[in-house]
């Protein structure tokens, strides 16, 4: 690991596995002696869930960052970042350039983009739906065909963005590899 401190964004779909890997993520750095801060996207994302105004977008996020740099732990966790604020105000990457400058120069980055085998997305969008039931308040509505395309969608922009940005990128595909086996490679790029 790095001597600056670890930033680690988690981005994908819904129900790609990023509060897992969180948590998981978490448990093997403190097991090898590393301090970590998690912020899941009720702070990220949530906030803001329906806007779609790019300067709300970059405000907020320009204010986040900010707030990261005072936290004292040595891996920083983050659930939902910019790559979702540019899906859901439809912008480039370059709209958020200064945004990904600003944390290249205060952290070690690293962008974690989990993605899921097309032929997936159905069952895992239905495995959420039934876990989460009525409390998944977000959930994008219409028939199973519609918000199947939709998520499909959303992954190949969240996969364009990751191709121009200029932080380090790491896809993990959640479908097929298992949790720890997505922690293993994740650890292994930060070297």
């Amino acid at each position: 690991m790095h001597t600056q401190q670890e930033l680690i964004v988690l981005e994908g779909i819904a129900s790609s596995g990023k509060t897992t890997l969180a948590l998981a993520l978490s448990t093997y750095f403190v097991k090898h002696g590393f301090s970590v801060s998690i912020f899941d996207e009720t702070e990220t994302l949530m906030p803001l869930i329906k806007n779609e105004s790019v300067n709300v977008s970059l405000e907020f996020l320009e204010n986040y960052s900010r707030m990261l740099t005072n936290q004292h732990a040595e891996v920083l966790l983050v659930d939902r970042f910019h790559f979702t604020h540019a899906f859901r105000t439809q912008s480039d990457m370059h709209t958020f350039v200064t945004i990904e400058r600003f944390l290249d120069r205060a952290f070690h980055t690293t962008v974690v983009l989990l993605s899921l085998n097309p032929e997936k997305i159905k069952k895992r969008i239905a495995y959420v739906e039934n876990t989460r039931g009525k409390s998944w308040k977000y959930r994008k509505e219409g028939s199973p065909e519609t918000v199947y395309q939709y998520y499909l969608d959303q992954q190949t922009y969240l996969r364009d963005l990751a191709n121009d940005s200029l932080l380090d990128v790491l896809e993990v595909n959640s479908s097929d590899l298992t949790v720890n086996q997505s922690v293993t490679k994740i650890v292994r790029s930060l070297h």
